[in-house]
């Protein structure tokens, strides 16, 4: 297991930008062909990535397939994190909600009022709706750039805070309250967790902290609580057209 791990996280270090690996530059992978040949039949069984007769194949969704392989694994976390693209730590984070049984949209393109404003992934798990915005920092943040993040996302959330209140279209179903959180979500780690009640989380922390994530209310949290909510507005916020 750990070695055909291993291999995992070395063809997610070579494949980056290429995404189709011969043979012939195998020893670009620091490990023999022959030894590795039984490991990748098995990646390939798991459908991880594709053999061919003189080449490795590994497309975007089996990229992030792979890190999520490597990171249930326990492999180093940041290691996988830096092997991966803007768009695969996106969709990356989007698997790992979804494992959590997280209800979820990407790049939600939405209108309030006169303002026109995208939230790269809003995550549903009632009574919990959480707007988070991926950034991709390998270097640069810094506190003051972490704090104007952290109050873009939270004007966006109360954004989303005041569409739920105006989305009760069936007055049949049960009225439910519902919080709605700015989250940060990062690519590398930094060296703060919170930003002014805002989340800073690590992708390779994301799991963890959805596990942690205490009952709302809790004051540590930014948060906008709607009460009264009814109707499809779940449906609406995660799939149409509010």
């Amino acid at each position: 297991m750990e070695e055909t791990v291993d291999l995992a996280t070395k063809i997610l270090s070579v494949s980056k930008g290429i995404r189709r690996i011969p043979f012939s530059e195998f020893p670009r992978i620091p490990i023999a062909l022959e030894t590795a040949q039984p490991l990748l039949l098995k990646l390939d069984e798991e459908g991880l990535l594709k053999l061919t007769d003189d080449a490795i194949e590994v497309g975007r969704e089996q990229r992030v397939n792979l890190a999520l392989y490597a990171l249930a694994a326990h492999s180093d976390p940041e290691r996988v994190a830096k092997l991966l693209g803007w768009d695969e730590f996106e969709e990356l984070a989007y698997a790992i909600f979804k494992g959590n049984d997280y209800r979820v949209a990407r790049n939600r393109r939405l209108k309030h009022g006169a303002k026109r404003f995208q939230i790269d992934l809003v995550a549903v798990k009632d009574p919990l709706v959480l707007c988070v915005d991926c950034k991709h920092w390998r270097y640069g943040y810094s506190p003051s750039r972490a704090r104007a993040a952290a109050l873009g996302q939270v004007a966006r959330a109360e954004a989303v805070a005041d569409m739920l209140s105006h989305l009760t279209l069936d007055a049949s179903t049960t009225a439910r309250s519902l919080y709605v959180l700015p989250v940060i979500l990062t690519l590398m780690d930094v060296p703060f967790r919170f930003i002014d009640r805002v989340p800073i989380v690590p992708i390779y922390r994301l799991k963890s902290f959805l596990d942690d994530l205490p009952p709302i209310p809790d004051s540590r949290f930014k948060y906008f609580i709607r009460k009264g909510v009814q109707g499809d507005c779940i449906d609406r916020l995660t799939k149409g057209s509010p």
